[in-house]
């Protein structure tokens, strides 16, 4: 299988982009932008084709989106497409986001809870303007 679960650096990449989002939100919402981070839950792409929820090690992949009690209905896993882009269109039509939240797919589209891990939020711009040069981008340039 082309598949293999998630590794060591997801996490980090997933927590850069979390906060890269939220920088980008602070910085042009002067400009009317409005920037999230959107964790779709585990969907069925063209890299998870080859997934086996019946393989050894499959579970762990689907356990983050399974509900917690016994009592509510089990969902998909993977999602379809369809179900996973279900958090995209909530954040970009509900009244109810905030600019630079991080919204999850797990149980239902909500706002995902962020754990900073000692990342202040003082420190958001900062890593922003570094991303901007990282990428070759004009810290100065205004999005829209």
């Amino acid at each position: 299988s082309a598949f293999s679960i998630v590794g060591p650096t997801y996490g980090t990449a997933k927590f850069l982009n979390i906060m890269h989002a939220k920088g980008l939100a602070q910085r042009e919402v002067k400009n009317g932008v409005e920037a999230f981070s959107i964790n779709p839950g585990f969907v069925l792409t063209e890299s998870t084709k080859g997934f086996d929820p019946n393989k050894p090690g499959s579970k762990a992949a689907c356990f983050g989106q399974q509900h917690p009690s016994p009592a509510l209905p089990q969902q998909a896993c993977p999602f379809s497409p369809a179900q996973g882009a279900a958090s995209i269109a909530y954040a970009a039509s509900s009244p109810q986001v905030r600019p630079g939240a991080y919204y999850d797919r797990k149980f239902a589209c909500e706002e995902g809870e962020v754990v900073n891990h000692g990342f202040a939020n003082a420190m958001v711009p900062e890593l922003y303007r570094r991303s901007l040069v990282w990428a070759g981008l004009n810290v100065n340039a205004v999005v829209v």
